[in-house]
């Protein structure tokens, strides 16, 4: 894919910085969104050269590659593992590099994913999904039809993608240069530390599953699904 040129690269950063959420919780660099969607053009120069910078060069921060994971309790008095759902934390200046790669990479995914997918896709989530299959059980019932429905549960299925299979599914469609080189080393050397009472426990790395809080998570999980 080629790249941008500099100049339509600034408007990209500046229009995907726009269409972050503010109040969103900082990663390693405690950089809050709010803070660059304050950014002068002086500063917004300063931000497209250094995503320039990791775009051509292929080296990675080490910040932008580190995910902090907070464990939150579903109910009141949790002690399993179970009962409790983790949240990770990245910086934003990974989120909006990574943003940029997935709009660049939208039209490929979204036509290897069928169109019946809910789920993960615009204007086509879950909430969609569930009101076509009550209208087709709603319908068949009226014409006395019986509905046959297969549900599949895949335990932790986000967490059990397998990195190199996945890139080879980026490749399959197509995706080769700077864009997977960057997506690579996103996941193969991502790392992650987790919060705790009292501090942080030592770093170590991940070497399998998708980035939870990655944008490009959902699309690259539909991509290898």
């Amino acid at each position: 894919m080629p790249q941008l040129e500099k100049k339509s690269k600034k408007e990209e950063v500046e229009h995907v910085i726009k269409m972050m959420k503010n109040g969103k919780a900082t990663g390693s660099d405690e950089i809050p969104i709010e803070a660059l969607k304050a950014f002068d053009e002086y500063n917004l120069e300063v931000v497209t050269e250094l995503c320039n910078t990791i775009y051509n060069s292929g080296y990675i921060l080490t910040d932008m590659k580190q995910s902090i994971f907070i464990s939150l309790p579903k109910k009141p008095k949790s002690h399993k593992c179970t009962e409790f759902r983790k949240i990770s934390l990245m910086t934003h200046n990974s989120k909006l590099l990574l943003k940029i790669i997935q709009q660049r990479l939208a039209d490929k995914i979204d036509k290897e994913v069928s169109r019946l997918q809910s789920g993960f896709r615009p204007e086509m989530g879950t909430r969609e999904g569930i009101f076509n299959l009550r209208t087709i059980c709603e319908r068949t019932l009226e014409v006395n039809q019986d509905v046959y429905i297969c549900f599949i549960d895949y335990k932790k299925a986000f967490d059990r993608v397998n990195n190199l299979k996945m890139i080879e599914c980026l490749s399959g469609i197509g995706v080769d240069g700077k864009d997977l080189r960057l997506i690579a080393k996103m996941y193969w050397e991502q790392t992650g530390i987790v919060k705790i009472e009292g501090g942080v426990t030592s770093e170590f790395k991940i070497k399998k599953g998708v980035r939870q809080g990655c944008v490009l998570s959902s699309s690259l999980f539909n991509l290898y699904a």
